[in-house]
């Protein structure tokens, strides 16, 4: 019998990759049933179904799971549903996580609590490099992640930095993550060091899908959900860094931003963020990390210990509660049915990892 997440995965194709649809088909219906009435789909005149998704729907419905399974293997991907345990906990409490994560590499991983999106021009100078290969080496030697988007320019320069120092890198891509769709085309040798070196290319799109424009935004969202926060290293005005800030906002994550000349155009993007509180201005790893209560030189050993340490339903709870809204103390013991000694041992140490913030008036937030 086909498990549920690998039905997630077959209507998930069927839409489109429609995460709306997919959810409302779990929501609304049996998705058992569904699948097993699959050639008769009266259902479907009632999720607006666009053109395409209709198109699509025609292209996949006589396959099978099994057939769907094969296919994905082809590609030499995987895939994890928000159904699952492994499913990356700081994306989960974000306000619009993807259902389905493909991945070739090794993903997901509790390396990556602790980590950091860098993003930025992809005209970067010599100054743009100089400032990522020392904020990467820092990070790396800190024991965190990083995180960026495969882009030429400041994401390139934030990859080979990191491997260079042996660190853990993550790409996430607004298109297929197979050999034919990765783009841009001079970076696949990269992605595929990337693999090899234990770290991750993931995205929420199929196979072969090629990469969009529009698909930017919300390949930001999981660049930014999935970290600790957003580190902008130059860009101008006008840039898609800027979204990745932005988005890293809306879902309370800290935003950092390099400062840069001020009669460079490149620099007008982070100096702007920077002058308008929207990010905090840093100069070094250690600005970083005071913001989550770490020292330089006991940082890596901190975050090492953490990572290997399974997060208890506690903590799990805790975090679903916060997701929306900000909560008191006494709030949370009331709707968790669990003892306060155990809530607040819990808060503790979600304080200390930056997974929660104290707020004042005995209040919480999610970070």
């Amino acid at each position: 019998m086909n498990t549920k997440r690998e039905l997630f995965l077959y209507f998930y194709t069927l839409f489109s990759q429609s995460s709306s649809k997919l959810l409302y088909l779990d929501q609304n219906f049996d998705i058992f049933q569904i699948y097993d009435d699959r050639k008769n789909f009266d259902f479907l005149n009632k999720l607006k179904l666009t053109e395409n998704q209709f198109q699509n729907l025609n292209k996949f419905r006589k396959l099978s799971v099994e057939d769907l399974l094969s296919w994905l293997k082809k590609f030499n991907q995987d895939f994890v549903t928000i159904l699952d345990e492994n499913y990356p906990q700081n994306l989960k409490f974000t306000k619009n996580p993807p259902p389905i994560i493909f991945f070739r590499g090794e993903f997901p991983s509790s390396k990556d609590d602790f980590s950091i999106t860098i993003v930025g021009t992809r005209k970067l100078t010599f100054y743009g490099a100089e400032a990522t290969k020392k904020f990467s080496k820092e990070l790396v030697n800190s024991g965190f992640s990083v995180i960026s988007g495969l882009a030429i320019g400041i994401d390139t320069e934030a990859h080979i930095s990191t491997l260079n120092e042996g660190g853990r890198t993550l790409a996430v891509l607004g298109g297929g993550i197979d050999e034919k769709s990765i783009f841009p085309k001079e970076n696949l040798k990269l992605a595929e060091k990337i693999i090899d070196s234990g770290g991750a290319v993931i995205s929420e799109y199929l196979p072969e899908t090629e990469i969009q424009k529009f698909n930017f935004p919300a390949r930001d969202r999981i660049m930014a959900g999935i970290s600790k926060g957003v580190l902008v290293i130059e860009c101008p005005e006008k840039s898609g860094a800027l979204i990745t800030a932005s988005v890293a906002l809306n879902e309370g994550r800290e935003v950092f931003a390099v400062p840069g000349d001020i009669f460079k155009q490149n620099s007008l993007g982070t100096n702007n963020l920077i002058k308008s509180g929207g990010a905090k201005l840093v100069t070094n790893v250690q600005d970083i990390l005071d913001e989550f209560g770490l020292k330089k030189e006991n940082a890596k050993s901190f975050v090492d210990a953490k990572s290997n340490l399974p997060k208890s339903k506690a903590e799990i709870l805790i975090l679903e509660m916060l997701q929306f809204s900000d909560l008191h103390i006494d709030e949370i013991v009331r709707k968790s049915e669990l003892s306060q000694a155990e809530i607040l041992q819990t808060i503790t140490m979600m304080e200390i990892t930056g997974a929660i913030k104290h707020i004042g008036g005995m209040v919480y937030r999610k970070l």
